[in-house]
């Protein structure tokens, strides 16, 4: 952002995804060029929830202040900072509104799963105590792929 510029439209970056939880956000990219996993703070989360290509900065930075009752001017400041400094990683800038299909996941009130492991096989060389597979070198089963399928899918909801 440079000084002087009138109006400013921040939006999240193309193909990039925001997840809200209680104490954080993820924003995280799965397009082919560009893999990103980026951990943020709640108030950086919630800056980045606005940032949709059609709210001007000003906007923004008033809808902050009111859920922190904070005062505007510091406010303003430090978010053209944090967009400044996520410029090139998270945010593109616009002098006008633009329309930009965001994608916004979870909630402030529920933690949600990043992750989930899925064992496809009992067949393991180790016999560790702590495991919960109980596997083995010499067990055959695999995952039944009509329960895995639809597992998958929820997941990928």
């Amino acid at each position: 952002m440079k000084n002087g510029e009138n109006k400013q439209f921040p939006v999240l970056k193309e193909g990039y995804t925001l997840q809200r939880s209680t104490t954080k956000g993820r924003v995280y990219s799965l397009l082919e060029s560009v893999r990103y996993f980026y951990e943020v703070n709640e108030s950086a989360a919630r800056i980045l929830e606005k940032c949709d290509g059609k709210t001007e900065l000003k906007e923004i930075t008033n809808k902050i202040c009111s859920h922190y009752n904070e005062e505007y001017k510091p406010t303003l400041k430090i978010i053209k900072s944090y967009l400044n400094e996520n410029i090139d990683i998270l945010v593109d800038i616009f002098p006008q509104p633009i329309e930009r299909n965001i994608h916004i996941t979870g909630n402030w009130g529920i933690n949600a799963p990043t992750q989930a492991a899925i064992e496809l096989t009992y067949n393991c060389n180790f016999f560790c105590k702590h495991c919960y597979i109980e596997g083995g070198s010499g067990r055959e089963e695999y995952a039944d792929s009509k329960k895995l399928i639809p597992v998958l899918d929820e997941l990928a909801d």
